[in-house]
This record gives C-alpha cells, sequence and structure tokens, in this order.
C-alpha cells in the first residue's frame, strides 16, 4: 500500500495563536473568487490557506473531491464545505494532488462543477474552511469544517493538543487504521465514527487529540467502520470518548450562480463513465464496480493512473462490488502497484454469502457477509494504458483466471503467474478446457510451480469433444464429457 509520509512543521505550533493546520504555509494569501490554484502545482507535501473575501461570484470549477488546478479555489470551497458561502467568504486550506486521468462533476450548495473527461497535470482538494474569518482569528478551538476525506496529517500539532472540527452530516465513510488511536494519514470523521463519537448519518463538531506515532496499528470493525491494521507509523490521532458533541452550524443559503463552461458544454456523468482512447474506462483509485452491477460474465477493460493511493476492498480474489478496482488489482497481481498503475481487466460477477479477507501485496482486504454483487481481477500490465499494449505484451493474470479470458485473437499469448498461487480448478490434460486455471494448468504442466509462479505461453487450441483428468506434479485436474474450446501451454 503506497501512503505518503508526510514531514511535520512545527513551527504553526509555536505561535501564540497558531494557524489551526500544523503543516500550512505561515502567510495567508488573499485572493479573488477568479484566483485558481497553478501557481501551487507540484507542490504536493504542504497544504496552503487563503482567505476569499466576502460578496464573492462564483467561477468556474472542474471536479468533485479533486479538483483541476486551474479551478477556483474559493467556489471549490463552496462546493465542498456545507457552512462555507460566497456572503462571508473566509478562510480557506487546501492542499495539492498529482494529476487525475479525469474529473468528475456535479451540483453541490447551487455551485454545478463541470467534468473534465481527459487527463489534467494538476489537482486539489479542499482540506478545510472557517466562514468569515481570517486566520489571524482562529485558534485551535476555533470550529473548522472538514470533509470526510480530509485525514489528519494536515491538522497535527504537538502532542497531546486538541482542535475542534466539524464533520458534516450524510458523509461517506473513508479509510482508517487503527483502534483508538489513528493513523495520521485516516479519515478523522471516519475515525470519529469508528470510536462512537458521532454517526455517518448526523455527523457533528467533535474533538481531535494528536498523539505520538505508534509501532502498529490494530484492526477492528465497529459502530459500521472497518478499520484496516498498519504496522509502525509517524504520527497519530484519537478521538476520545464520552466528549460532548457540538451541534453543527446551520448549512450556508444556497445561491443560484451562472458559471462559464470551458469548451462544449456536458452534463456531468460519473468518473468511471469516462473512456479512453481504447475505449476503456478511467478510474480513479477509490472508483468501485457498483456502476456494473448485475451485469454477470461482463470482462471491463480500465485504465488506473500511476501515483494513486489505495483504497478500501472487501474480499480476496471475489471482492464485494463496492471495493475499488485499483486497489483489488494490486491485491491480486504481484507487479501492479500504486505508483505504477495501468491497465487493469475485471470481471463481474454474482454475489456471495461471504467474502473472506487476506493481505497481500500490502493490501489488507477485508472480510464481509452477503453482499449482492462481487468481481474479480483477471489481468494487468502495469504502467500501460491499453493502446500501449500490442500483441508480445506480457500480462500477468490471476491465478482464477481462465483460459476463455485470455485468449488473444491474434494467438499467443504470453501470461504471468505470481509466486505463492491458489490453486484452482483444472479440465483436461496437455490440452485444457477454456474455463480451467490458466496458472494451474501452467502447474499440472510442469511448467511453473505454485510456489515459485513463472512466465508461460497459452496457444489458442481447437474444440475437443471430451478432456481427460490425470494427477500430475500434485494437481489434481478433473474430466469433461462434453465439447468445448480448449489451450495448450508452453514456454
Amino acid at each position: 500500500m503506497q501512503r505518503l509520509i508526510q514531514l511535520l512543521s512545527l513551527v504553526a505550533a509555536l505561535l501564540p495563536f497558531a494557524p489551526v493546520i500544523a503543516q500550512v504555509d505561515s502567510e495567508q494569501r488573499e485572493i479573488d473568487w477568479q484566483t485558481n490554484a497553478f501557481d501551487y502545482r507540484g507542490q504536493y507535501r504542504k497544504a496552503f490557506n487563503v482567505y476569499c473575501p466576502p460578496a464573492g461570484k462564483a467561477a468556474t470549477v472542474w471536479g468533485t473531491g479533486v479538483y483541476t488546478d486551474d479551478s477556483s479555489i474559493c467556489t471549490a470551497a463552496v462546493h465542498a464545505l456545507a457552512t462555507f458561502d460566497f456572503a462571508r467568504g473566509g478562510t480557506v486550506y487546501f492542499a495539492m494532488e498529482p494529476g487525475q486521468e479525469g474529473y468528475d462533476g456535479d451540483r453541490r450548495r447551487g455551485v454545478s462543477t463541470q467534468v473534465w473527461s481527459t487527463f489534467w497535470d494538476g489537482g486539489y482538494r479542499i482540506i478545510a474552511g472557517a466562514p468569515g474569518k481570517k486566520q489571524s482569528e482562529l485558534n485551535d478551538l476555533t470550529p473548522l469544517e472538514i470533509p470526510w476525506t480530509t485525514s489528519a496529517k494536515y491538522l497535527r500539532g504537538k502532542t497531546g493538543s486538541r482542535r475542534v472540527l466539524l464533520c458534516p452530516s450524510k458523509g461517506e465513510v473513508q479509510p482508517v487504521w487503527g483502534n483508538d488511536v489513528y493513523t495520521d494519514d485516516s479519515s478523522i470523521c471516519a475515525a470519529a465514527v469508528h470510536a462512537g463519537v458521532i454517526t455517518v448519518a448526523h455527523g457533528g463538531g467533535i474533538t481531535m487529540q494528536t498523539e505520538v506515532g505508534r509501532d502498529n496499528y490494530a484492526a477492528q470493525k465497529r459502530n459500521g467502520v472497518a478499520s484496516l491494521p498498519w504496522e509502525r507509523w509517524n504520527g497519530s490521532f484519537s478521538v476520545p470518548r464520552g466528549q460532548k458533541v457540538l451541534e453543527l452550524p446551520v448549512a450556508a443559503p444556497i445561491v443560484e450562480e451562472v458559471e462559464p463552461v470551458r469548451g462544449p458544454a456536458v452534463a456531468p456523468v460519473m468518473r468511471a463513465t469516462s473512456l479512453g482512447p481504447s475505449g476503456e474506462l478511467l478510474l480513479q483509485w477509490n472508483t468501485t464496480a457498483s456502476d456494473w452491477r448485475g451485469q454477470r460474465g461482463q470482462v471491463k477493460t480500465a485504465y488506473c493512473p500511476a501515483s494513486g493511493i489505495t483504497a478500501t476492498v472487501w474480499g480476496s480474489t471475489l471482492h464485494t462490488d463496492d471495493s475499488s478496482i485499483c486497489t483489488a488489482a494490486v491485491h491480486s497481481l504481484a507487479t501492479f502497484t500504486a505508483q505504477s498503475g495501468g491497465t487493469v481487466q475485471f470481471e463481474m460477477l454474482d454475489g456471495r454469502n461471504s467474502y473472506v479477507a487476506r493481505q497481500k501485496n500490502g493490501v489488507a482486504a477485508l472480510e464481509w457477509g452477503a453482499w449482492e454483487s462481487s468481481f474479480r481481477i483477471i489481468s494487468g500490465v502495469p504502467g500501460k494504458r491499453p493502446n500501449e499494449i500490442g500483441n508480445n505484451t506480457e500480462l500477468e493474470i490471476s491465478w482464477s483466471t481462465t483460459g476463455a479470458r485470455v485468449r488473444s485473437k491474434s494467438g499467443l499469448q504470453r501470461v504471468r503467474c505470481a509466486a505463492i498461487g491458489d490453486e484452482q480448478a483444472v479440465w483436461g490434460n496437455d490440452s485444457y478446457s477454456d474455463n480451467s486455471s490458466v496458472c494451474t494448468a501452467a502447474v499440472h504442466a510442469g511448467l511453473i510451480t505454485t510456489q515459485g509462479g513463472g512466465v508461460v505461453t497459452l496457444v489458442p487450441a481447437d474444440v475437443r469433444q471430451n478432456f481427460v483428468a490425470a494427477m500430475r506434479n500434485g494437481v489434481a485436474s478433473l474430466a469433461l464429457n462434453a465439447p468445448g474450446a480448449s489451450f495448450t501451454l508452453r514456454k
């Protein structure tokens, strides 16, 4: 799992009235409502604060959650924060993000953001806001509204210090690592739910306390939030139990605004439906497979951008359809990483009564009970887009991938099976039924081992009338007395 370790700056925490965010640029810049974040491009290891003057007018914004860096910062704050408004303006904290393969658009609080369906080099995320106040008027007890995506890495002060933060109602749970004490890249609001202080539905004003880093963080499912385990981490926080939850302030009134559009007007669409040059789906790292629920047997090709941040996955081999597709690829494929990104194929399947937990390739997949729909990862090519993949490109496949799923129209297909595999069903001997696991068939054929994995070439073969069973190399293949397509394997 790729997670950026933030280096703390304690300068702000030593001031008499410290800015509420410890890693924020120490000087506040006053901007107008047209100002975007382009000047901050590439500065990923710190956050920034600006002051938006009152009586603002909306300007153009592209994106949701993550905005293109040529979007209006102040208008994005109105879009992201329930209490921030045009009339009062105020202080906005934001952090830069790497470029995305596309940006969603939607409508919130009178602000309609635009879709940008191709790659844009830089983005940013709203971290927090304080309506009507300049930074000089803030201290640790001034309530700040934060989105549910905000982690404590930008809010961490000296050990034992406390901050008052507002989590909006109707939140979306984000990843959390730990139990009672959480890593500081965990979602603060989700941790507060896990600790039993607030609920997702109602949110509320909570007090967060900075803690020292720990050698390990335990996982536990509490209050509907399944936290994840982690090893040593440099910074932590807690949400003390038994605290009095503050009432949320009244949301800002919605003001209808008309905004300009860059290029031809487009209707807001879900990020997952954006298509690349080869017809592939362009995903973010938190995109799930829920949009294809019910499409049993459908195989999708998608592209995961490089320098991603892993999200939550439930189940190993088979995943619930609300799991992150790109993170499931990291979990399933040894060569696929959040840093590399790349092309991934996945198949939609029926729901299951249970999903098992397993840690693989740095991703801790969680267990779950019955769920309506599933998917599995078929193959991946790290670092490449679909239009960069040629006939000779080597695919890494999961051990559940069958011959039918990697059969190449051009004939031969080189595939890589990861070490320490999970053997699956195989029908045949020398020639294998297309619904056989390719990797397990390669073990049966004596070309690779389950423990060591390896690379083999799949050769499509003619339809056979039946397939015979044989015990070879520790694998018992099955008989199939029915005609079907087949494949053979070679080095």
